[in-house]
């Protein structure tokens, strides 16, 4: 299920990322929720995944929800599926969306919530939202599919790609990116998108590629119903009612740290790590559970204990006590060790690399 939100939108939308990324997800949880368990139609809990995108193929905005459903839902006994194949009709799906979204906009509007964009007022505002709710919205739901890990792995291949794939990019220079995107708007014989190409200058290009980026800690993938967190036992029972395996636990593996920081002081410990995702630049952008939860311990040459912490906010990357303190980019995740006891202050874990390059 794809649900759009109105371009007329966008400028509110740029104003407040944040505020109106949380009512985008909310609106289509409360909207899905709440058709799929209303016995007319479903009377179960589905699973969902939400993942936002805010691109288009040409990298314009184009805020939208992609929404992973299950086909079928928990009554509280047993595993009742969608009839006839079919999840929801569109036609009961967008103006509950619209409803729902709109109303949101109206609250968050009267608490002061919302920053109104550049040369727009309050009451431009206010006709806008009351406009918006006698036009028709972009809801798409699309055909079942038969095989739903596929489809799992086709929307995480497409966000961790990001707005633009390197393969899509035909040339660049100093003054022009070209790169390659489907016209969905011009369709060929086989109903696909025709293949374009679209140059760019480097500052044009770069202004619409920043469009994409989030706030940081702004959760774009968001799991509800049976996929939330508190629901893992009941989605256990799903699984074993409907023959299949449990959940299976991803394997921890033991990675050991390089002999010596760099003063050549620390030694660290072996430890078990779940191992995240890694970019270019070497940082991990995904949190290791057990850090997480409180941090691990390690053994330095001259017996003073240290804890290995994970933030989310940039933190000084230290090399000494006398090293002048330097942020690194605010929407990377870094590990940093603190060991006050120790003569040298901060250590920095080794291999993981600064992405601007001053910090080994």
């Amino acid at each position: 299920v794809i649900f759009t939100l109105p371009s007329e939108l966008n400028p509110v939308w740029l104003a407040n990322v944040r505020v109106l990324a949380n009512l985008l997800f909310q609106a289509a949880r409360a909207t899905l929720s709440e058709l799929l368990e209303d016995p007319k139609y479903l009377g179960a809990t589905p699973g969902m995944l939400a993942a936002l995108h805010t691109w288009g193929q040409t990298l314009v905005l184009h805020p939208h929800l992609h929404c992973l459903v299950t086909g079928g839902g928990w009554d509280g006994d047993t595993w009742r599926a969608v009839r006839n194949g079919y999840l929801l009709p569109a036609r009961v799906v967008m103006p509950g969306f619209r409803g729902k979204l709109l109303a949101a906009l109206q609250e968050a509007l009267e608490a002061g919530q919302l920053t109104l964009p550049a040369g727009v007022t309050l009451s431009q505002l206010r006709m806008l939202l009351h406009r918006l709710g006698r036009t028709k919205w972009h809801v798409q739901i699309m055909t079942r599919y038969a095989q739903g890990q596929g489809v799992a792995t086709y929307l995480a291949r497409y966000l961790r790609g990001g707005p633009l794939k390197p393969s899509r990019i035909v040339s660049w220079d100093a003054q022009l990116v070209t790169f390659r995107y489907a016209d969905n708007q011009d369709l060929d014989a086989q109903g696909r998108g025709t293949r374009k190409r679209l140059s760019l200058s480097v500052e044009d290009f770069l202004q619409r590629w920043l469009l994409h980026v989030p706030p940081p800690g702004l959760a774009v993938v968001r799991s509800y119903g049976l996929y939330a967190s508190a629901k893992r036992d009941t989605l256990a029972q799903c699984r074993q009612g409907l023959g299949q395996a449990p959940l299976a636990v991803p394997q921890r593996l033991d990675c050991v740290w390089p002999a010596a920081d760099p003063d050549g002081h620390g030694v660290p410990t072996t430890q078990p790590l779940w191992l995240g995702v890694g970019t270019p630049a070497g940082s991990i952008t995904c949190a290791v559970a057990s850090v997480a939860r409180g941090g691990m311990t390690w053994e330095s040459k001259s017996g003073h204990p240290g804890t290995m912490k994970y933030s989310r906010r940039p933190l000084p990357w230290r090399h000494s006590r006398n090293a002048s303190p330097s942020l690194c980019p605010p929407r990377r995740r870094w590990w940093h060790c603190e060991a006050p006891s120790t003569p040298w202050g901060g250590w920095r874990v080794p291999g993981l690399a600064c992405p601007q390059g001053r910090h080994g």
